[in-house]
């Protein structure tokens, strides 16, 4: 079963929100226990999903929305896990109707196939992959929602050490974790080492 958080943001680069769409936003301190028992109840029908790889992030992600009026936090996500890495730059392109070629969803045009080839629009993200992968990243980022649950687990693999706990908090919610390791993690003491090392 595969989750999708909304988000309020427009997919059109050239075209606003809808203001009805913040009406859909779940408030977030509300929402956190309502995603722990759909984790604990796909883990005892044995259920696959990916909400284990949303729900490290969707408080922030969500509490950024209801900002997005007073201040938005453009850097929410690096703050979900250490030494974040975004995953998408470097293994797609979205080209649009008008030829416009997107380095992701939700950033706007670096060229057009219409007016190169495509190895030559390609070559135009190069600037913008350089940066990312020196963690300089594009202003508009704090909208990845679509996207979020690659990058979470992409940045999880980069850097294991740093997100020990993070990864260990991903197998115990994926249903992953074998009985033994299941039972040292409902230790108490380690288990509220886990949800604090979580943002």
């Amino acid at each position: 079963v595969f989750f999708q958080p909304i988000h309020i943001w427009s997919n059109f680069n050239e075209t606003g929100p809808t203001a009805a769409k913040r009406s859909l936003v779940p408030d977030p301190e509300k929402m956190e226990p309502i995603v722990r028992e759909c984790l604990r109840l796909c883990r005892s029908l044995r259920l696959k999903t990916s909400l284990p790889l949303i729900a490290p992030w969707l408080k922030p992600y969500f509490q950024n929305q209801l900002l997005a009026d007073n201040g938005l936090d453009r850097r929410w996500y690096t703050r979900c896990v250490s030494h974040f890495r975004c995953k998408e730059i470097f293994t797609r392109i979205f080209v649009q109707a008008d030829g416009g070629l997107l380095p992701c969803a939700m950033l706007g045009p670096v060229a057009n196939v219409k007016d190169r080839s495509l190895a030559d629009a390609v070559t135009a993200m190069d600037a913008l992959k350089r940066d990312f992968r020196n963690g300089r990243f594009h202003p508009d980022c704090y909208k990845c929602s679509c996207q979020m649950p690659a990058n979470y687990s992409y940045s999880l693999v980069c850097a294991p050490y740093a997100n020990f706990a993070r990864i260990c908090a991903y197998l115990y919610d994926s249903g992953r974790l074998t009985e033994p390791f299941r039972a040292i993690f409902h230790r108490k003491s380690y288990r509220k080492a886990i949800q604090g090392s979580v943002v």
